[in-house]
């Protein structure tokens, strides 16, 4: 049903702004230090070696979750430490003989390769199109910007304008237990597993 598809990604919408903001708190941390100190390239470095390991880590990751959800019916929970601490020796082998890992390998480098092309392009462009307002950095905004800043960098930490913040109870959103299972990110599910 359509409302519960929309429920669905209206939470997932909630844990991905907590994980976006996680992963720009570099950049979000020298964006502010910047306002009293330029920083020039060392910044810009910051941003793309952080976008760099995000893009593999993030394409290694969901391809993890989609072959550990194909064989566990579920995100990653509590059994993916059975394949840290189980015989390593033998998961290895029945991976390998399960799925075409080398295809698989091939296919995550090419996908790597070409986002972080294409995301170039893009920021190239944007970039160029458009330039963030100079009024929000000289003056009195010099103060009340990296401030604005750091209030939704915390609202987005929270994934939440309430009381608490964005709970793994929080996914149970529809009545279908597949889309419930969906909502939560592969590395948010992996952290409320080791807790």
């Amino acid at each position: 049903d359509a409302t519960h598809v929309f429920r669905c990604f209206a939470a997932g919408l909630r844990y991905d702004i907590k994980v976006a903001t996680f992963m720009i708190l570099p950049s979000l941390a020298l964006t502010l230090v910047s306002f009293h100190w330029p920083l020039g390239a060392l910044h810009r470095r910051v941003r793309w070696f952080t976008a760099w390991v995000l893009t593999i880590g993030f394409v290694l990751g969901f391809a993890m979750d989609v072959g550990y959800f194909r064989e566990f019916h579920d995100q990653f929970d509590h059994r993916v430490f059975g394949l840290v601490f189980d015989d390593r020796w033998a998961i290895a082998q029945t991976i390998w003989k399960e799925y075409p890992v080398i295809w698989l390998l091939v296919l995550m480098v090419g996908g790597c390769v070409g986002l972080m092309f294409a995301g170039r392009a893009v920021w190239r462009k944007l970039s160029q199109r458009c330039q963030p307002p100079m009024a929000l950095a000289v003056g009195g905004a010099r103060f009340i910007t990296p401030v604005l800043i750091v209030v939704f960098a915390v609202f987005g930490l929270r994934a939440s304008f309430g009381r608490r913040p964005v709970q793994q109870k929080d996914a149970a959103v529809t009545t279908d237990p597949f889309l419930n299972k969906i909502v939560v990110y592969p590395f948010l599910a992996i952290r409320y597993a080791f807790h």
